[in-house]
């Protein structure tokens, strides 16, 4: 259907998803876990794409980590949810974010063998024990509140910037890092509404 589309779009060009959406995002606190797609969903609509003369590209084929700073950011649900991402970018790659092979890649091998006519594509076989070892259960052992570590966390080139609405890092000047927003609200029994688009990462 997506093809149709684009053709009535773009008469001529290459029929290409330029982004295969195989997984998700995993959410800080989602309820439905692991954002994954099925596996044999996935096999399919790839031998839907193929066989109406379209490629793809995987996104992802190989999941991975976001490090530091480099998260994926936010997203807002369909139900106005915010959706902080958790630092994995695993997003049910065909590898997933350690590179093993997954159910995914395996039945997406059976589509390309049989599309291209090349069984020997499912001659090769992997380790079937994952490559790295299970993380030993974590038991948090301190805590500190975000107020408390502020002179911490704050140098002196920290500086305090007055803004009628919040300001961009990139307006501060920040390339890298946090931006800790503070204001008063006023004092009133209602309700008070912040926006749909209020929270989120500027």
């Amino acid at each position: 259907r997506r093809f149709s589309e684009l053709r009535a779009a773009q008469p001529r060009g290459p029929l290409c998803n330029m982004e295969f959406w195989v997984g998700w995002f995993d959410a800080w606190g989602s309820v439905a876990g692991r954002s994954y797609r099925d596996a044999n969903d996935v096999a399919q609509t790839l031998r839907d794409t193929l066989d109406a003369g379209g490629s793809v590209n995987f996104f992802v084929f190989h999941g991975g980590t976001s490090f530091g700073f480099c998260g994926p950011g936010a997203n807002i649900s369909a139900t106005g949810q915010y959706e902080p991402q958790v630092t994995s970018y695993d997003y049910g790659g065909l590898l997933d974010e350690a590179g093993d092979v997954t159910e995914k890649y395996l039945r997406c091998r059976e589509v390309m063998a049989d599309f291209l006519g090349k069984p020997e594509l499912l001659e090769k076989s992997f380790p079937t024990a994952p490559r790295l070892p299970s993380s030993p259960p974590l038991e948090l052992e301190a805590s500190m509140s975000l107020q408390d570590a502020l002179p911490c966390l704050t140098g002196p080139l920290s500086k305090v910037i007055c803004s009628s609405v919040p300001m961009s890092a990139e307006q501060l000047g920040i390339g890298y890092g946090y931006v800790l927003y503070r204001t008063t609200a006023p004092a009133t029994d209602l309700p008070l509404r912040l926006g749909e688009d209020a929270v989120r990462d500027f």
